[in-house]
């Protein structure tokens, strides 16, 4: 519950509509001898860049472009609800009468719909409660993403005319999985957060989390990537709409674990999402690489993968050892943005070793540092510790001896025995670099200043 309430305390500042005040509203509208409201439904798919996608979407003749306006009084009381449809993205052009000289809030929620509508209209007689839901644990394609916008509008004898500009409520998360093989164990693929959205009130007053429909901080599964099947056949991409926003929002990949029969999380990245925006999380099933999952945009993306099929290994943890945990953080953002960090701000008490770490993963990769205090002061030592089962300690003591470490010889400790412990050292023989073979193709890499007491337990390379 913490770290969902503070991940949602950031995430929605940024949604659609303003604040209350007329200030923050869009201007008025001028008086125009022609009455009615001039809808751009396109700008919603253009600042979601899925344009294309929804081309293809209404060359369905049963599938359509939903709006909905609600004309409030000062006094937040419906007076009007216009539902318009149309298989078109050119501009719509509604005409409203009936409304007596004044001004008025209007309300504008676009969506796309097919024979099952995903969104739900309800609460629409006061503006304070008027609300869009979704059907249960919802996942949304980024064909129904929701778009709206808030005009106050002066009627004058009887006339009046809005141009108004659909903005997103969320953003768009493309989801890749790749590499998958015919003997993983995977049934099915999913993306989820830590927060069961079902929908968002369309009052302007709402600021904050206060515009969500939250109903608690379980992990919502948002986006079916699909099947192993459909995976294998090459459907490996999924874009969905998500209405959460926000830095540093936890966003995990899920498998469907059959004899559990339950999807669980195996890989955790960060995004820092903005409506309006267009994310990828990409995620590759080739043992080989260390590097699996990134995070953020696009162009990132295609960034990412040309270095890691470079540098599949890399290797490069914070070496300045003494600085505090708010160094480390801003490093780890800089050179790890898609590793997530596993206890939130709060650091763990190791009791094997007596010091307070904080631990960063990425798929079966875990780097953690080590602090001498509580608040995260004096990082003393590192570690990456490898979960997986394909990536050999050779190829990991040559990838070391790659980036310059010298191979200094093993480490006989008497109270470890059944483990290898192979040391390296830099040029300057500075640092130390402990690689630990500990069976099962399960090891460790430590960085830690030179300590002459490990140097007594040295037996040379020959």
């Amino acid at each position: 519950m913490k770290k969902f309430a503070r991940l949602m305390g950031i995430a929605i500042a940024v949604l659609t509509f303003g604040a209350c005040s007329n200030n923050d509203l869009s201007p008025v509208s001028p008086f125009d001898a022609k009455e009615g409201v001039v809808l751009n439904t396109a700008d919603l798919y253009d600042e979601l860049g899925t344009t294309s996608e929804m081309r293809e979407f209404l060359a369905d003749s049963k599938n359509s472009i939903s709006v909905t306006m609600l004309i409030y009084d000062q006094q937040g009381k419906l007076v009007k609800q216009l539902n318009e449809k149309t298989s078109s993205l050119q501009p719509m052009n509604v005409e409203v009468k009936g409304l007596d000289d004044g001004k008025y809030t209007l309300i504008v929620a676009q969506t796309a719909e097919d024979d099952n509508p995903v969104w739900t209209l309800t609460n629409q007689e006061l503006m304070d409660s008027v609300k869009l839901a979704t059907i249960e644990r919802a996942m949304l394609p980024a064909t129904v993403a929701l778009g709206t916008a808030t005009e106050t509008i002066e009627v004058k004898d009887g006339a009046f005319k809005a141009v108004v500009g659909i903005k997103a409520a969320g953003s768009i998360i493309e989801a890749e999985a790749a590499d998958l093989a015919k003997d993983d164990d995977i049934k099915a693929l999913s993306l989820g957060y830590r927060a069961d959205i079902r929908g968002m009130y369309l009052d302007p007053c709402r600021t904050g989390i206060d515009r969500l429909v939250l109903l608690g901080d379980s992990i919502h599964r948002f986006c079916e990537i699909g099947d192993r099947k459909t995976v294998m056949r090459g459907k490996r991409i999924w874009k969905s709409f998500t209405l959460m926003c926000g830095d540093n929002v936890d966003v995990f990949m899920c498998k469907w674990n059959e004899q559990e029969n339950l999807f669980n999380d195996f890989t955790h990245a960060q995004l820092d999402l903005k409506p309006g925006g267009n994310y990828v999380f990409y995620y590759t099933f080739n043992k080989q690489k260390m590097l699996n999952t990134y995070a953020g945009d696009s162009e990132g993306k295609t960034k990412w993968l040309a270095e890691t099929a470079e540098k599949p290994y890399e290797l490069k943890p914070l070496m300045q050892f003494g600085v505090s945990l708010a160094d480390v953080n801003k490093y780890m953002k800089e050179n790890y943005g898609w590793w997530s960090c596993e206890a939130g701000d709060e650091l763990e008490f190791d009791d094997d070793l007596g010091f307070w770490t904080k631990k960063f993963r990425a798929g079966d990769m875990v780097m953690s540092y080590f602090f001498e205090t509580q608040d995260g002061q004096n990082m003393v030592y590192n570690n990456y510790y490898y979960y997986g089962q394909i990536i050999d300690i050779a190829t990991i003591g040559s990838e070391l001896e790659r980036q310059g470490y010298i191979y200094k010889g093993m480490l006989k400790y008497p109270f470890a025995e059944e483990s290898k412990f192979y040391l390296y050292m830099d040029a300057e023989e500075k640092y130390e670099v402990t690689l630990v073979d500990w069976g099962d193709k399960v090891w460790m890499i430590s960085y830690q200043p030179v300590d002459p007491n490990d140097l007594e337990f040295l037996e040379p390379a020959e």
